[in-house]
Protein backbone atom coordinates (compact mmCIF):
# COMPACT_ATOMS: atom_id res chain seq x y z
CA UNK A 1 0.00 0.00 0.00
CA UNK A 2 1.03 3.22 -0.83
CA UNK A 3 0.84 6.34 2.05
CA UNK A 4 1.54 9.06 -0.68
CA UNK A 5 0.52 12.76 0.76
CA UNK A 6 -1.25 13.72 3.24
CA UNK A 7 -3.01 16.98 3.85
CA UNK A 8 -5.43 18.86 6.76
CA UNK A 9 -7.21 21.82 5.13
CA UNK A 10 -8.80 23.76 8.57
CA UNK A 11 -12.37 25.00 7.43
CA UNK A 12 -12.65 23.20 4.37
CA UNK A 13 -16.45 24.66 3.60
CA UNK A 14 -14.77 28.06 3.15
CA UNK A 15 -14.03 29.25 0.01
CA UNK A 16 -10.31 29.30 0.34
CA UNK A 17 -10.36 25.95 2.14
CA UNK A 18 -12.65 24.27 -0.54
CA UNK A 19 -10.33 25.40 -3.24
CA UNK A 20 -7.56 24.05 -1.18
CA UNK A 21 -9.07 20.52 -1.27
CA UNK A 22 -10.01 20.51 -4.59
CA UNK A 23 -6.43 21.39 -6.11
CA UNK A 24 -4.68 18.74 -3.79
CA UNK A 25 -7.56 16.06 -4.58
CA UNK A 26 -6.43 16.69 -8.45
CA UNK A 27 -2.84 16.53 -7.39
CA UNK A 28 -3.31 12.51 -6.21
CA UNK A 29 -2.97 13.62 -2.22
CA UNK A 30 -4.84 12.44 0.72
CA UNK A 31 -6.99 15.18 2.09
CA UNK A 32 -8.38 15.51 5.84
CA UNK A 33 -10.52 18.58 5.86
CA UNK A 34 -12.39 20.14 9.14
CA UNK A 35 -15.67 22.11 8.82
CA UNK A 36 -18.26 23.29 11.52
CA UNK A 37 -21.63 23.76 9.56
CA UNK A 38 -22.14 20.93 6.47
CA UNK A 39 -23.00 23.36 3.37
CA UNK A 40 -23.27 22.64 -0.37
CA UNK A 41 -19.43 22.77 -0.61
CA UNK A 42 -19.10 19.92 1.72
CA UNK A 43 -21.66 17.66 0.01
CA UNK A 44 -19.65 18.14 -3.15
CA UNK A 45 -16.04 17.14 -1.54
CA UNK A 46 -17.36 14.10 0.30
CA UNK A 47 -18.96 13.10 -3.08
CA UNK A 48 -15.63 13.20 -4.87
CA UNK A 49 -14.44 11.61 -1.72
CA UNK A 50 -12.93 13.82 0.57
CA UNK A 51 -11.99 12.44 4.27
CA UNK A 52 -13.25 14.68 6.59
CA UNK A 53 -12.83 15.42 10.19
CA UNK A 54 -16.19 17.46 11.93
CA UNK A 55 -16.45 17.94 16.09
CA UNK A 56 -15.72 14.53 17.29
CA UNK A 57 -16.66 12.49 15.20
CA UNK A 58 -14.35 11.00 12.20
CA UNK A 59 -15.50 10.33 8.86
CA UNK A 60 -13.60 8.42 6.19
CA UNK A 61 -13.75 7.95 2.27
CA UNK A 62 -10.93 7.31 0.57
CA UNK A 63 -10.07 9.40 -2.92
CA UNK A 64 -10.57 6.87 -5.85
Amino acid sequence: MTLGKKIIIISASSDIGTAMCLKYIKEGWRVFGTYKTETPRIDYLERISILQLTGSRFYSKRNN
